[in-house]
């Protein structure tokens, strides 16, 4: 038992998030999980312990309340609790919310309930069919199962409607692995190529042994070209024009994306930027790009240590 703590209020070291604190009432000084990375198996326990004893006289405010409740317990690799919390209060749980019932089906999955799960993801996957997360975690069950041709059908399903969902990606490729021993880089660019995602390009391209980045290029050129735009494709892009040392055409990437005021630009976009005019000795527009790097929404203070020695390589 943890020194100074009795086994009553040992729980309280479990890692919880703000919904799960308020509904068990647990106080901001009595809640001592914040710094604690692995609580102890007797810690774990106290937990499970205290929330079964709670929700036997305790109910959710609401439904959202509940879905709200059943997310943080899977975050908190407490999915067995979720699963027990939806069923002591089903009757507020009117089985017509995606994000209730895609929870449903990520806890029932990870406690091994694969055909429940399955339920689960395909009740979401009828009330909102343009999300791709039941289809992630439905290819991912069929995987398990061997199911490959299922899965494959799945998964491209998904990517119809999601064509550079990562996810999804991966989960094709771990397929075609399985059902493929030769080539599978040209497997998925075709399929990329014909939903032209970058996606798709991306990954093809790292599972290529030969890393030439020349195809690469051109197939990120060809969709810069066609208008793609995504903030994670420009970073790919640039990164691969920076590797190729085609400067010039970066920083016009660089001033068309300045020019057309594209938002969310992520702040490694203008790193490679800097990086590209320092290579062209233009250090007005170097340091320019780093205070843009440094003002981008996706910018935080671990990465000063990359602008200072951009700053040190510019000297």
């Amino acid at each position: 038992m943890s020194k100074g703590l009795s086994q009553d209020t040992l729980w309280h070291q479990y890692p919880m998030g703000p919904k799960v604190q308020a509904f068990l009432e647990l106080s901001a000084s009595d809640y001592q999980g914040a710094q604690i990375k692995a609580p102890s198996e007797e810690v774990k326990k106290s937990f499970d312990t205290f929330f079964l004893t709670w929700i036997s006289s305790h109910t959710c405010a609401n439904e959202d309340s509940l879905i709200d409740l059943m997310d943080e317990l899977i975050a908190m690799d407490k999915a067995h609790l979720a699963l027990i919390l939806h069923e002591k209060n089903k009757s507020i749980f009117t089985d017509q919310d995606f994000r209730g019932v895609l929870s449903l089906g990520i806890a029932s999955m990870l406690c091994h309930d694969l055909d429940a799960a399955e339920e689960y993801f395909l009740s979401a996957q009828n009330i909102n069919t343009a999300e791709p997360a039941p289809y992630v975690n439905l290819s991912q069950i069929a995987m398990h199962k061997n199911q490959y041709d299922y899965a494959e059908d799945i998964c491209l399903q998904g990517l119809k409607i999601d064509k550079n969902n990562l996810n999804l990606w991966q989960i094709y490729a771990e397929i075609a692995h399985a059902m493929r021993t030769e080539n599978i880089h040209l497997f998925i660019r075709e399929k990329a190529e014909k939903l032209s995602s970058w996606a798709g390009y991306s990954l093809a391209h790292h599972l290529n042994q030969n890393k030439d980045n020349t195809q690469l290029l051109q197939d990120f050129s060809s969709l810069y070209a066609m208008g793609e735009r995504d903030p994670s494709f420009l970073i790919e892009y640039t990164a691969v024009l920076g590797q190729e040392a085609e400067y010039e055409k970066l920083l016009l990437v660089v001033r068309n994306t300045e020019k057309n005021a594209e938002k969310n630009t992520p702040y490694q976009f203008f790193i490679h930027g800097s990086q590209a005019a320092l290579q062209l000795g233009n250090k007005e527009q170097f340091f320019s790009l780093l205070k843009k790097a440094e003002a981008s929404h996706n910018f935080s203070p671990e990465f000063l240590p990359e602008i200072a020695a951009l700053k040190a390589e510019a000297e």
